[in-house]
């Protein structure tokens, strides 16, 4: 049934997910430069001209698939067991997805470190935006989700042995 919780726990799952897509994550600011990290890469930002640095096609690719599987999750009620195992994927794309954004974020500040010592830069300074905080809240609402499946098998299967 789509009316229960977990429906609405995975698809809040699926639209941070989705919103990662269109949001920068954090922005880096040197003595010269302005820089954006999104989910897509790293882009150098000034004077209107927008410059990719690092792609980060893996985080694409992982935040897709997160995507999908909540997406199926939502729609395979019929068979909790099998919604429990989609959901389990799906929180482990999410803590890859979190453990490759921290990877990739940390590899791009490297690559400003180094572009700005041949400008002589002195410091950065990172800025989150609050869309960082979204794959945390995804996996909060999965672990959720999954809990909610959990309670709902077992009062099926307690309703079976009264029968």
């Amino acid at each position: 049934m789509l009316q229960r919780i977990q429906t609405l726990y995975l698809l809040g799952v699926f639209i941070c997910a989705l919103v990662l897509f269109f949001t920068p994550l954090a922005s880096v600011t040197t003595s010269g430069n302005s820089y954006q990290f999104a989910i897509a890469g790293f882009d150098m930002v000034g004077n209107g001209i927008q410059k990719r640095i690092v792609s980060t096609l893996a985080l694409v690719v992982l935040n897709a698939l997160v995507c999908g599987i909540s997406f199926l999750a939502i729609f395979t009620f019929k068979n909790r067991l099998k919604q429990i195992l989609i959901a389990r994927i799906g929180l482990l794309m999410l803590v890859l997805l979190v453990a490759s954004l921290f990877y990739y974020f940390e590899n791009a500040l490297a690559v400003i470190g180094d572009l700005d010592k041949l400008n002589s830069a002195n410091g950065q300074e990172v800025n989150y935006s609050v869309a960082a905080s979204l794959p945390l809240l995804a996996i909060v609402l999965i672990i959720l989700a999954i809990r909610a499946i959990n309670q709902d098998e077992e009062l099926v299967r307690s309703a079976d042995r009264i029968r």
